[in-house]
Parts: C-alpha cells; structure tokens; sequence
C-alpha cells in the first residue's frame, strides 16, 4: 500500500512509521523535508508546498497527524490561534485537492480528539460515542478546535472521498505526551489528585493506537468517526493511584481547582480539571480488540 503521513516526527507518527515502513511504501509531508531526509533515511520526504494533486493521486491513503502540540504552552491568544490554524489549514489542504481528484483521491485518516464532543455539564453525564452530536455551536476551546478541524474535511466528503476521523483519547507513551510530562513529579513521589479528581480519563496506549490505525487500513470500506480510546475510563484520581504505585511511589498530595487556574488559565480548566467519558463502539462492532484494555495491562505494558 502507498501512504502518505503528513506529522511523521510527532509521537503518534514515527511510531505509525515504524509499524508501516516494512510492508508499505511511505511518503512523508512536513515543515521541513531535509530535516525529515536526516531521520527517516531513505524515505521519500516533501514539504507541504510540494503537496499536489499528482503527488496525492499516486497513494492510497494519506494520514494527516499534523498539528501544533495542545499542551506545550499556556494558551494566550496566539497559541489558540496556532494551535487552531495548525490543524485546520493542513486539513483543508489535504483535502481540498483529495475533493478535486474525487474517485482518484487517496483515502484520508484525519486525526482528530474526544475533545470535539465538548466538555459534558457533569461528571456523571451518559458517556460519548460515534453517534453522539458534535456542539453546533462549541462553549470550550477544545470543541472549537475538534469541529473545525474535522469541518475542515466536509470539502472532501462532499466529494465522495473515503475520509475517517480518528478521535484520539489521552494517548498513553513515556516517550511522550502527557504521560512523559507527568512522569518526572510522579517519579519523584508528587504526583497528585487534581481538583476533584472525578474527572473522567480516557486513554489509550500508543501501541494499541497504531493497532487500531493498522486495523482501518485493513477495512477500506470503512469511513466517519472512531473514538480511539481503551476499554476503561477512569477517574483522574485512580488514574494518578494506579501510575504511582506502579511506580512504588506514594500518592499524598492534592492540586486544588484554583491553583491549577491559576497556574496554567484555560488549558488547566480544560485538559486537567475536565474530561470525557468515551466509547469506542465502532471499532468494536467491527472486531478489534485492543491489547491494553484495562488500565493495570496498559500499565504493565508501559513500565
């Protein structure tokens, strides 16, 4: 199969190259395709201005992981506003010449987050699924960003391009994300409750992440939404209980609401003091079956 994977450098990306690079012939788009030459040897490399209908029509599916990080930075204005146009503008552009290819256009994976569905009005609200609404009009920074990233694919689909959205839960990796970031206090033992602590935690390993992208190759029929998540959500306090001990480590200490207002703004209201409860119901209606499903196994895998 011939594949396109636009964000290759990021966590999810070079993972997915190492777990497609034997069987598949891959092309990489980025900012910079020397820099990409340099890491990812002997491997066709192009710059998003080199991305074309020719270049496009020649694969099979093109995976769009691009996207400023979510979490690197406080989000004054100008992060939100990079973080926003990061996703949208390299979506449109995929697929804007995926829609005038029509049927010779690649397939499009799009990555996307449970973030799309909006924050929910209470911990205890009916878990989201594939058939769960998107906000018409989102209240969080997050549904924002997730609507307009996937509003940025309608052009493709209008098309009758084969497009599939990939809702990413918290990914799970030491080597990055939000568990790399956490594990330096959680080692030292300072991890914490944050806030309540009630708040819902959706993850996902990255092994199983790649799973489940390997696994929708696999089913070329397939299109929409999937929820890449685990099989367990769990509270951000038997979250934080569960990676403490499994580093030996004691649990004591509590970062209350207002602290974590203050210290990190919106971004701490949003990705630390909220969370979704989501199910990924299509993936398995289809049969997968991910290989970390309970948070004790994805633990053990990881450490």
């Amino acid at each position: 199969m011939r594949i396109m994977i636009c964000g290759a450098s990021g966590m999810i990306g070079s993972a997915l190259f190492s777990a497609l690079e034997k069987d598949h012939s891959l092309t990489l788009v980025g900012r910079t395709p020397l820099a990409l030459s340099k890491r990812f040897l002997g491997v066709d490399c192009i710059s998003w201005e080199q991305l074309n209908s020719e270049r496009l029509a020649s694969q099979d599916v093109v995976i769009n992981l691009s996207g400023e990080n979510i979490g690197n930075k406080r989000w004054a204005k100008s992060q939100k506003e990079k973080i926003l146009n990061s996703r949208v503008e390299s979506t449109h552009a995929i697929a804007s010449i995926c829609a005038l290819l029509g049927k010779d256009s690649p397939r499009i994976f799009n990555a996307s987050a449970i973030g799309a569905y909006g924050l929910p009005k209470s911990f205890s609200s009916i878990a989201f699924d594939e058939s769960s609404s998107l906000p018409l009009k989102p209240s969080d920074f997050l549904s924002r960003v997730g609507v307009a990233w996937e509003g940025a694919l309608k052009v493709a689909e209008d098309a009758g391009v084969n497009v599939v959205k990939l809702r990413f839960g918290v990914v799970l990796s030491p080597d990055g994300g939000a568990l790399k970031k956490m594990l330096p206090s959680f080692r030292l033992g300072l991890g914490a409750k944050i806030g309540s602590g009630m708040q819902p935690f959706s993850w996902v390993t990255l092994s199983d992440v790649v799973l489940a992208i390997k696994f929708l190759l696999e089913h070329s029929a397939e299109s929409g939404a999937f929820n890449i998540v685990g099989g367990e959500v769990v509270t951000q306090f038997a979250f934080a209980k569960a990676l403490a001990s499994h580093l030996h480590k004691p649990l004591f200490m509590c970062l209350p609401a207002r602290v974590i207002k203050l210290l990190f703004g919106q971004m701490g209201e949003e990705l630390l003091l909220s969370g979704q409860d989501v199910k990924a119901l299509r993936l398995h209606a289809l049969g997968f079956e991910f290989s970390y499903p309970t948070l004790s196994k994805a633990l053990d895998h990881l450490f």
